[in-house]
């Protein structure tokens, strides 16, 4: 049985990535991925299977990793790597 609310919440994530353009102001660029990721985090308490688990573990990471394409300074720059990896791990 496929999980709606779950699908809706990660396609709303996907949107919220894909419109996170790097030539976005970066308030602008970095709020948009901040909500793709509360969105997932969303979608995570949700899941259901170990592919949808696996699913938003990867989409939190890329959003991570994605947030150090704009100027930060070193701390948030690590703070984001760090939790970039720790997603993608999880995935796997």
């Amino acid at each position: 049985m496929q999980n709606i609310e779950f699908e809706t919440l990660r396609q709303k994530g996907n949107a919220l990535y894909k419109d996170a353009y790097i030539s976005l102001a970066p308030v602008l660029f970095t709020s948009r991925l901040y909500e793709a990721i509360s969105i997932y985090e969303r979608a995570l308490k949700i899941s259901q299977t170990s592919d949808e688990k696996a699913s938003i573990f990867k989409n939190i990471g890329a959003s991570y990793k994605k947030l150090n394409l704009k100027p930060q300074n070193e701390t948030v720059k690590k703070s984001n790597l760090t939790n970039s990896y720790t997603f993608f791990i999880k995935a796997y």
